[in-house]
């Protein structure tokens, strides 16, 4: 019987050079790179995905920052996939794919275990197969990343931790919302007075009514003389406006806030 650990020599496949058996099975799901959360990222950034989710160990863990320089792709390409959460970050700079066993099935006889153990262990996977960060610590993990640059906010584990309740999560899937009109959103998870906003917001208008202003943010932002918003603050503060100037434009078929 042959040895596991005695490597082929290398085989090439429709022209590319395959160093591994393994680099053969690098494969991307449909579910995952053809949906609107993929598609609607810049193509620098879904030509990132690809290229790291073409060279990960058999656990999908990987670094990027050779890959980064390979294929000049700025740290702004790599934040978007963090921020959409396509790949999960760690304090050491290493990278997981988050959705690895989606996109990929390794055969058992040619699986190696990730030397990224100490990462792997602060993971678990969920019924789809996705990986995701465990309970205790699903936003404390991607604050010491040194790409999502929040580590400075020392309340972010204590607010994660303490809004795990049904309110606590309707305020973050609120603030995840705001993803379409900035990308660093991520950090205003832990933030009190970001999520107090939301609160207070909820509370006056209702979840559907907010809803549909967040979702509207990209057109609004875009228009003349109106003041943007991009953080749950900034709209609290701009929606009375928003309501006069939509009050305005009623005769000339614009954009109408109904709150």
């Amino acid at each position: 019987m042959a040895d596991r650990n005695q490597r082929t020599p290398p085989a090439t496949t429709g022209g590319v050079l395959l160093k591994e058996k393994n680099m053969a099975r690098r494969m991307f799901s449909p579910d995952i790179v053809e949906s609107d959360a993929f598609l609607e990222m810049p193509a620098s950034s879904q030509a990132l995905y690809f290229h790291l989710g073409m060279y990960p160990d058999d656990d999908g863990f990987v670094n990027p920052n050779k890959i980064m320089r390979l294929m000049n792709a700025s740290n702004d390409d790599l934040k978007v996939l963090i921020t959409k959460r396509f790949i999960l970050p760690f304090e050491n700079g290493v990278v997981v794919i988050k959705h690895w066993r989606i996109n990929n099935l390794l055969r058992k006889d040619w699986y190696r275990p990730t030397p990224y153990l100490e990462q792997k262990n602060q993971l678990r996977i969920k019924d789809n197969g996705a990986y995701t960060e465990v309970v205790n610590g699903s936003l404390t993990k991607l604050t010491h990343s040194k790409y999502s640059k929040v580590s400075k906010y020392s309340k972010v584990s204590k607010y994660t931790l303490a809004t795990q309740s049904v309110a606590g999560k309707e305020i973050n899937e609120i603030i995840y919302l705001f993803q379409d009109v900035n990308l660093s959103i991520g950090k205003y998870y832990g933030r009190s007075n970001q999520r107090e906003a939301v609160d207070r917001m909820l509370k006056v208008y209702g979840r559907a009514k907010l809803e549909i202003i967040i979702k509207a943010l990209p057109e609004i932002n875009q228009k003349k003389y109106w003041p943007k918003s991009t953080t749950p603050i900034q709209l609290e503060n701009n929606i009375p406006i928003y309501k006069a100037k939509s009050d305005e434009d009623k005769g000339q078929k614009l954009l109408v806030i109904k709150l």
